[in-house]
């Protein structure tokens, strides 16, 4: 079994940015855990997504947001990105309260002494810190998380458990003993009258 790479992910039927976009929303909506009554809404983003890929409503109106950019670091023009379009969330979702942003890659850690200027965990933490407060400050609750690389993995694995959805997304073959079973028996079909249990071996 290979390792899931984002880099690998399918380009059909659009590109890889659309499958990488579709799977971080299969992922949000099998893995958020919001009140009951939550709505679940997926949107197409061909006339722009308006800041979010998808969302869940509350009954009290409350919305969580999902965002999946799909670039391999977080550099000014990426982070723009990310910045834009939670403010462009914020403008079109006024009872916004979360917003997940997945991104198919880790962000790099704290350097040491600080001599090559701020990591980008730093620059995210202190952005999403800065945004927060600033709810806060307007009388809104609103919470930032990044899912990068490790926790994608991580939500898709335990999702996945036969193995379908990374043979889907990044044509990765899975051996479990669903898949032994499987080749066991197709193996004995083939075989026919030529199969006898006295050929079986024990390991």
């Amino acid at each position: 079994m290979a390792t899931i790479n984002f880099e690998g992910i399918r380009a059909t039927p659009k590109s890889k940015h659309d499958s990488f976009e579709a799977l971080a929303t299969l992922l949000f909506r099998r893995t958020f855990r919001g009140p009951a009554g939550c709505d679940f809404t997926s949107l197409r983003g061909d006339g722009g997504d308006g800041g979010v890929e998808a969302y869940f409503r509350e009954p009290t109106g409350a919305v969580h947001g999902l965002q999946a950019k799909y670039f391999f670091k977080l550099g000014t023009s990426e982070f723009s990105q990310i910045k834009d379009s939670l403010n462009t969330a914020l403008q079109n979702y006024p009872a916004l309260r979360s917003y997940r942003i997945y991104v198919p890659f880790d962000l790099t850690g704290r350097k040491a002494g600080g001599k090559l200027g701020k990591s980008e965990t730093e620059r995210f933490d202190e952005w999403k810190q800065a945004e927060e407060a600033a709810a806060a400050k307007a009388g809104k609750a609103l919470h930032i998380e990044l899912v990068g690389a490790t926790k994608c993995r991580e939500q898709l694995l335990t999702l996945d458990h036969h193995g379908g959805l990374r043979r889907y997304w990044f044509n990765d073959s899975v051996l479990n003993d669903g898949t032994i079973r499987s080749c066991l028996a197709a193996a004995q079909t083939f075989a026919g009258p030529r199969y006898t249990e006295t050929l079986d071996v024990d390991t």
